[in-house]
């Protein structure tokens, strides 16, 4: 095929798309569904007229002027045929939140019928990769925009890619623990499209090796299926000593291709230092040594405790260690449940244990005497559903026996259950109701809960409003 024939082929293919859109986008036909009344943008007919136009002209250009006037006029009709394409080529790299926002929103074919989540999810990623926050763009994008172009229609719809917009954008805002919790939520429980996952979990991986919580890291990076998660997930597994762990050559591999400016190389650099020498063996001392090693870095914590158990001590010591030990996981990120398998590591996660449950009571009682406010953003009301659950896994953190799980379950359910309801009937937020759900039925299913499991799988057999 000839260059003029290609260029031939491409013209008629974009003013096919724009005039076949352009009909649809002004016919009078009645919306056949929610989603298709949501879909009807004001400015989406003009892309479906700039593409033909610019197409033809293209052509006119390319057989005239030639290729100096073609070209860029063809770009132009690509770009409006699939403005998604400029918003991740342009937009979304220099951080221009309000471009990566419409043009998005515009886009023809790239993100289906969710539009909506997925501008919002570009001007989340544009607003986390501007080196200096721009607050007025991020609240133009959340709260709405200048009358004279209106774009949104209707209440949008808490997809995995509109909770992953929010979540970059409280990433942007420096809020990481609200950012990390959306995140989260969006990759486990909505299942986004895979261009939005990749981004969450690369920026769940960054979040948790910065904190120094490898096993998270690896997680992430793990499922991010990038070249950057394999470093961080291979960093992570070298520190945690596990047996699929990359060798010091595997893992400067995959380092190579980073700039030395990245966060990767302090990741990479922190994977060589040296380990903890030998404790002493005497037990009294070698307790003492692990329990200053605990501090440094509270990942021992575990191996404190048990150091502990073996190691002389009268009441008052064994008292003043466990408060010890309890304060240096309360102020940490490090997780707890290594704990369970010594005494003293037990008496650590019981002195925890009422804090934590009433923290967990305290927010399913609020949550039960409200119900979900439509002043509100509907992200407002899932960051209720965020709180508890954020609660719950501290509890059944520091939770020894499975009755201690259970009973924070039959704590949760109904009060989670009755706001996902809410959301279901008055909000007509399905996918976040059907993300609900599915956290309720993963933790009834590990209990063995068969009454939740019976009531829940009816409820996610029925077709949710705004879609699955």
């Amino acid at each position: 095929m000839t260059l003029d024939q290609l260029m031939g082929s491409f013209v008629v293919l974009v003013m096919a798309q724009g005039l076949a859109g352009l009909l649809v986008a002004v016919s009078d036909r009645p919306p056949a569904s929610e989603l298709d009344r949501l879909g009807r943008d004001p400015l989406r007919p003009w892309v479906y007229f700039v593409a033909p136009n610019a197409a033809f002209l293209a052509w006119v250009g390319w057989k005239t002027v030639g290729p100096l006037l073609g070209a860029p006029l063809a770009l132009l009709a690509l770009a409006a045929a699939e403005p998604w394409w400029l918003a991740r080529a342009v937009a979304i790299p220099r951080g221009w939140v309000r471009a990566a926002w419409v043009l998005t929103r515009i886009s023809p074919w790239a993100w289906g019928e969710d539009r909506a989540g997925g501008a919002l999810f570009a001007a989340g990623w544009a607003a986390a990769r501007r080196p200096q926050r721009d607050e007025a763009a991020e609240r133009w994008v959340v709260e709405g925009e200048p009358d004279e172009v209106v774009v949104r229609l209707g209440e949008e719809r808490l997809t995995g890619s509109a909770v992953a917009g929010y979540g970059l954008l409280a990433a942007s805002a420096g809020d990481r623990e609200h950012a990390r919790a959306l995140l989260d939520a969006s990759v486990r429980w909505f299942a986004p499209p895979g261009r939005v996952a990749r981004v969450a979990w690369r920026w769940l991986a960054a979040d948790a090796a910065g904190r120094g919580d490898w096993a998270a890291a690896h997680e992430a990076g793990t499922a991010a299926g990038t070249a950057d998660g394999a470093l961080v997930a291979g960093i992570a597994a070298r520190l945690l000593r596990r047996a699929d762990a990359p060798d010091r050559a595997a893992l400067e591999a995959l380092h190579r291709g980073f700039p030395r400016d990245s966060d990767a190389y302090g990741f990479a650099r922190a994977s060589t230092l040296p380990d903890w020498p030998p404790a002493p063996e005497e037990p009294l001392a070698a307790a003492l040594t692990w329990h200053r090693r605990a501090r440094v870095r509270p990942v021992g914590v575990g191996m404190a405790a048990l150091a502990w158990d073996g190691a002389p001590a009268d009441p008052a010591l064994r008292a003043d260690v466990v408060a010890d030990l309890a304060e240096i996981v309360r102020t940490s990120a490090c997780d707890p449940r290594g704990l369970a398998v010594s005494f003293v590591g037990r008496e650590v996660l019981a002195a925890l244990r009422p804090a934590r449950r009433l923290a967990l009571r305290t927010a399913v009682d609020t949550l039960l005497a409200r119900s979900p406010n439509d002043d509100r953003l509907p992200v407002h009301e899932l960051a209720w559903w965020l709180e508890i659950r954020r609660r719950y896994d501290a509890t059944v953190a520091v939770s020894v026996e499975v009755d201690d799980r259970r009973d924070a379950y039959a704590a949760v359910y109904p009060a989670v259950l009755r706001h996902a309801e809410a959301l279901y009937r008055r909000r007509h937020q399905g996918p976040a109701f059907r993300a609900t759900l599915r956290w309720l039925r993963a933790e009834a299913a590990a209990l063995k809960r068969k009454d939740a499991l019976r009531a829940l799988d009816a409820w996610l057999g029925r077709p949710a409003p705004g879609g699955a």
